[in-house]
């Protein structure tokens, strides 16, 4: 579950080929998994979305706004999880 300010970017696919991207934001989100995979996402509050086709995407709508990769701090294995760190 995300709680608060959610922001999500999915690639759309058909038979394997880019049909779209869409951008959707939402005050909460909820993430269901199976098998390891994404397997839906439900926006609960106040959901707003722009689904771009893949030719008319603008380069800065493929990040999310705030966002910073630390690449450092991913976890690589399962027992990485459980390795706290203080910052």
């Amino acid at each position: 579950d995300v709680k608060g300010n959610g922001q999500t970017i999915w690639f759309g696919r058909d038979e394997g080929k880019l049909i779209g991207v869409n951008k959707a934001e939402s005050s909460d989100i909820k993430i269901y998994l199976a098998e390891g995979e994404v397997d839906r996402v439900n926006m609960i509050s106040s959901p707003s979305a722009i689904l771009y086709p893949p030719d008319d995407l603008p380069e800065q709508e493929l990040y999310l706004s705030g966002f910073s990769w630390l690449e450092e701090h991913r976890p690589r294995t399962k027992q990485d999880i459980f390795r706290w760190v203080q910052h």
